[in-house]
């Protein structure tokens, strides 16, 4: 039985699709009522009309697409759309008109008639390489990643030489984090067409994704040799540097970005964030402001103000720039209900701050801040005594740390295998009294060192309220004089050092000082150089200031291991030991075992700060210690929690040190001694040599 066909809904539907300027499909609508209905007066009509605007002169025809084009270059997309369906109907079988109606869609983000439109290209001129690689990008970008990648591959079989597809292949692998191919269709991409930025651009950013940071340097360099003015990789070599921790490079290629492209919220949000790492609070908050005044609604930004006003105890400011992000209603986004609970979690109210947590979407937020939720989520637990969900969080903390770009451009085992080298070195040696030189300094620094969460925060900011002390937090004067050095400290290493090189170390130790200290002020003074682990480098220390004395902080072993497992550090490659029970346990053992060795082999003058006896009896052993140091005791040492407040302190200890001496964290592991047990033989020695129990 023939298909019975009406003639005015054929006719109506062929005056439809003229109008939205589908003319393929108004043909088929006149040709289905002719194939019935040979004679109908109305579809020849149809048809004839048609042919008829289907016959203007290729001039014409040139000047249409001359001037669609000219729409789509200058951002006037429903123009070009409106002006396209137009001109559809004079050339209904030029491909060029539909592929170009499709790139307007897709500009206006309305991609299923970007698709259309392309696939109508595609019913003309089913081999149009340009048109497959189109339609390709618009899978892309709705996330149908298979369809995207089906046309980019038939778009090369029919070009093979098509550079833009391999690009755009690559950038489709990528989202699939298909890295390895992405860098093969990336490569092929520039091996076509060596002068192409943005292949090169792109292929920087998918090594960075793969952590090869320096490939990734060299890749957006290559762009820039190519671009000069490439708003988009000068911004993002500065975001590499900053993962990189070269914070001086990373702010000046954002700083080149910015001048290319002064509006850009990104950029400024990239700059705070290099200022706040070169210690430029102040900047940091005027460029996240920037940022804003750019992008009102800019989530980034106002995450970065909050985690900058939380870290630095700031939480009045903390709070009302939360409140500014509701009044945007920007509270419903996960990113900033972190900061939320975070605020939660400083006012104690951690139920709220738990309940908030586990309602953020881990999909929803930066990496950064999906470690950082279960960071303190697993504090929160803590607090509320669910100690066994409180380690799970800090488990997948550390899980988190260790999938990161960051975490693999380290690795643990050398830092272990440089205590080791020491060990083995100082172990064969007889008792050594270096010679000490002229120095430039006009006072000996103090060093404060022992094992990290061992309680040497909570003891420099007491100390720094001593009218004769300055401290100096971990910065990085020792480091300096090692990478100096630039061969491990052993005793072998040390011994052939010359009076002149010795003389050069302490100067590269007073170099990198004055960097972070203004040294007329400190002069009569007291420097207390915080930094833990520079317990492994007194053998180093001691070659460039025989006469140095050392506070040893000390905490129950299991404690300190524990506390270690459960912060996030910045990572190098003694923090990324942190991340692994094990791995802090024979690091604790190793540091402790070197200090032992070190005591043998110097006379050095050490005095001994236990965290358990500084928060039981603060003032007795603040006074031993003030009495090491040849000071007496000062009665503004008791407001230290008020000093706290007014400094920004860049340990994970930054919000513990300005609350009032607490005892909760002594004695912790016994909460998590099934979790530790398995570390314990590593660490019995420790706990026994430092007269601690089980």
């Amino acid at each position: 039985m023939a298909k019975f066909i009406s003639v005015d809904e054929q006719l109506k539907k062929a005056k439809n699709f003229l109008a939205k300027g589908n003319i393929i499909e108004a043909k088929n609508c006149f040709q289905n009522i002719l194939n019935k209905y040979p004679k109908n007066i109305r579809a020849l009509e149809g048809l004839e009309k048609i042919r008829q605007s289907s016959s203007p002169s290729e001039t014409n025809f040139n000047q249409c697409v001359k001037k669609l084009i000219e729409y789509y270059n200058t951002g006037q997309y429903s123009e070009l759309i409106l002006f396209g369906k137009k001109v559809s109907v004079q050339f209904p079988e030029k491909v060029i008109i539909q592929n170009i109606i499709g790139a307007g869609y897709t500009a206006l983000n309305q991609f299923s008639d970007a698709i259309y439109h392309y696939k109508a290209a595609l019913k003309l001129e089913p081999q149009n390489a340009e048109v497959l690689n189109n339609l390709g990008l618009t899978y892309k970008e709705i996330g149908d990643f298979e369809k995207a990648n089906e046309c980019f591959e038939n778009s090369i079989s029919i070009k093979p030489n098509f550079a833009e597809a391999f690009n755009n292949l690559a950038l489709s692998l990528k989202e699939e984090r298909k890295f390895e191919k992405a860098i093969i269709s990336l490569e092929k991409a520039i091996s076509l067409k060596n002068n192409y930025a943005e292949a090169h651009y792109n292929l920087g950013n998918v090594y960075n994704l793969k952590g090869e940071l320096e490939k990734s340097i060299n890749m957006f360099t290559k762009a820039l040799n190519i671009k000069p003015d490439y708003f988009d990789a000068f911004n993002n070599l500065g975001a590499v540097y900053n993962l990189k921790k070269d914070y001086d490079k990373a702010y000046q290629y954002i700083k080149k970005a910015i001048a290319l492209n002064p509006n850009n919220a990104d950029a400024y949000n990239n700059l705070g964030t290099s200022a706040l790492n070169l210690n430029k609070e102040e900047e940091a908050i005027t460029h996240f402001n920037k940022a804003l005044s750019i992008d009102p609604a800019s989530i980034n930004a106002y995450s970065n103000l909050c985690g900058l006003f939380e870290k630095s105890n700031k939480i009045d400011e903390f709070e009302n720039i939360l409140e500014k992000a509701k009044e945007l209603k920007l509270d419903q986004f996960d990113e900033i209900k972190f900061h939320e609970a975070q605020l939660f979690s400083r006012k104690k109210d951690f139920d709220r701050s738990i309940s908030l947590l586990k309602s953020i979407d881990d999909n929803k937020i930066s990496e950064k801040t999906k470690k950082d939720k279960y960071g303190l989520l697993g504090k929160d637990f803590d607090k509320v005594q669910n100690y066994k969900e409180a380690f799970k969080c800090f488990q997948k903390t550390n899980e988190l740390v260790k999938v990161s770009v960051e975490y693999n451009q380290f690795n643990p085992k050398i830092y272990q295998e440089e205590i080791s080298e020491l060990i083995q070195s100082y172990s064969k040696t007889k008792k050594i009294s270096w010679e000490s030189y002229n120095q430039k300094l006009s006072f000996q620094p103090v060093f404060l060192v022992g094992f990290p969460r061992s309680g040497t925060t909570l003891l420099d900011t007491i100390l720094s309220s001593h009218s004769n002390i300055t401290t100096l937090e971990e910065k990085p004067m020792v480091a300096m004089v090692k990478m100096h050095l630039n061969k491990i400290a052993t005793i072998e290493n040390l011994l052939n050092l010359s009076e002149r090189e010795v003389i050069k170390l302490q100067d590269v130790y007073h170099q990198e000082l004055i960097k972070h200290t203004n040294i007329e002020k400190i002069e009569n003074k007291i420097l207390i150089d915080k930094l833990p682990l520079s317990i492994i480098d007194i053998g180093l220390i001691l070659r460039i200031f025989p006469n140095a004395k050392f506070i040893l902080s000390l905490r129950h072993p299991l404690d300190c291991i524990l506390s270690c497992f459960m912060q996030t550090f910045n990572l190098n490659n003694a923090m990324v030991n942190f991340l692994d029970l094990k791995n802090t346990a024979q690091l604790y053992s190793n540091s402790m075992k070197l200090f032992d060795i070190y005591s043998k082999v110097f006379k050095i003058k050490y005095h001994i700060v236990k965290y358990e006896n500084l928060i039981h009896s603060f003032k007795s052993e603040a006074v031993s210690l003030l009495k090491f140091l040849d000071l007496s005791w000062q009665d503004n040492m008791t407001k230290y929690r008020e000093l706290a407040l007014r400094k920004k302190i860049n340990t994970p200890s930054y919000n513990q040190v300005t609350e009032k001496i607490y005892t909760r964290a002594s004695g912790r592991w016994k909460n998590y001694e099934k979790e530790l047990e398995f570390i314990i033989p590593e660490i019995k020695f420790w706990i026994d040599r430092w007269k601690y129990k089980f």
